[in-house]
């Protein structure tokens, strides 16, 4: 009986620490700019209230939001119109649309998520909705990963283009982290009474 109180004792009594998803091995938690000194000290530079650096080996830049924080968002370029691509080699160039570019940086970056966190929880196409958005053209098709931290979305973004709006084809890519800890809301009704 003696064993067993000291066992309990001892179990709770031990502190139990938040774990935090974590961006580039920095928690997603505490100030802005706190984290962005610690992204600052990877090599990003500031600009404006975000970051420009290097991620999974495209520039990018970086913000986050909250405070203390629990969400940080990665924007790529958006890709417009038509891109040049170059082989392995260099020697050789084609022209492919954004749209195609853009969906194979969005492949390639869930091929290296899948490595880390296994295969996605969930995919959303908005291409099948009926939305305005989708009447013009425009959806997003979204890849969820659930970790034990948090969830991270990967998100690549489509407009195909219009010669009624005079808008040319683009596609662009986006990357959440989204912390357990510090999200504000557990409920979408949670988000709607905050409005």
């Amino acid at each position: 009986m003696n064993k067993l109180f000291i066992f309990l004792l001892t179990f709770f009594s031990i502190p139990t620490f938040a774990q935090h998803l974590a961006f580039m091995g920095i928690p997603i938690d505490g100030t802005k700019e706190s984290f962005y000194s610690r992204l600052e000290s990877k090599g990003f530079t500031r600009t404006g209230f975000c970051m420009s650096g290097e991620f999974a080996g495209r520039t990018c830049t970086v913000f986050c939001t909250g405070d203390p924080i629990y969400q940080v968002v990665v924007d790529y370029l958006t890709y417009r119109g038509y891109v040049t691509v170059f082989s392995e080699g260099g020697s050789r160039a084609r022209v492919i649309s954004a749209i195609d570019k853009a969906t194979q940086e969005y492949k390639e970056l869930n091929q290296i998520f899948q490595k880390k966190y296994g295969y996605a929880d969930s995919i959303e196409d908005t291409r099948k909705e009926t939305s305005y958005s989708a009447f013009l053209g425009r959806y997003e098709v979204i890849t969820r990963y659930d970790t034990m931290n948090g969830e991270i979305f990967v998100t690549l973004s489509i407009n195909l283009g219009s010669s009624v709006y005079k808008t040319e084809p683009a596609g662009s890519i986006s990357i959440k982290y989204r912390d357990k800890e510090n999200y504000p809301y557990s409920t979408i009704q949670d988000i709607y009474n905050d409005i």
